[in-house]
């Protein structure tokens, strides 16, 4: 299946992900007195992202569908559903990587003490 994100980096990011959570642990640790602040500050700026991100999803699907929708009136509608059914494929497959490497490269860790 063929996605928008490289395969290739996540080889590459592993290795410096297991070295930053080898490090001594930062201010931000949540026994840190401005964690809590830090945190809620962390938190507010994951939610904007989420926000943009599903704006930029709706918007990306709206207009996805109104071509479609002109394209079925004008194209033979088994050539229109074989390329929507490619860029439905597309979308599922940049969902599922960014999906993983959220799971596997998150922001916020919740590791043993010691470890980021």
């Amino acid at each position: 299946m063929m996605t928008s994100f490289p395969s290739s980096l996540l080889p590459t990011l592993s290795p410096v992900v297991a070295f930053l959570r080898t490090l001594p642990l930062p201010s931000t640790h949540p026994s840190h007195p401005a964690a809590g602040a830090i945190l809620a500050t962390l938190k507010e700026a994951q939610q904007g992202y989420a926000d943009m991100r599903g704006n930029w999803s709706v918007k990306c699907l709206e207009g996805q569908g109104k071509r479609l929708v002109v394209r079925a009136e004008t194209v033979d509608a088994l050539v229109t559903g074989r390329e929507f059914r490619e860029w439905v494929e597309l979308m599922l497959g940049t969902a599922e990587v960014c999906s993983f490497l959220l799971s596997v490269l998150p922001a916020l860790s919740f590791s043993p003490p010691g470890r980021i």
